[in-house]
């Protein structure tokens, strides 16, 4: 099974994982610093927060942050790549 992480789940995110479900991902799941206070985006669960993320990175085939704000999600990505997580 197809499995991709979504980091960031708002509007852009949502619009992420529409298109990952057309091109054959079985699972989307998306992670947002929210969590738990939110735990869902539409159809889709919100498992965790960044922190989440990087310890069950191995559970998903990709990663992608769908943070539209550019600083943020350039933070997010510093962060993950310094821990060796790959996108």
């Amino acid at each position: 099974m197809k499995c991709l992480a979504l980091l960031g789940a708002s509007g852009h995110g949502k619009v992420l994982a529409e298109m990952a479900e057309l091109i054959g991902y079985e699972r989307v799941v998306f992670f947002d610093d929210n969590w738990p206070e939110k735990n869902m985006l539409s159809k889709w669960d919100i498992v965790g927060n960044t922190e989440s993320l990087i310890t069950q990175i191995s559970s998903y085939d990709q990663c992608i942050i769908s943070i539209g704000d550019n600083k943020v999600r350039s933070e997010k990505h510093l962060l993950l790549a310094d821990r060796g997580i790959l996108f």
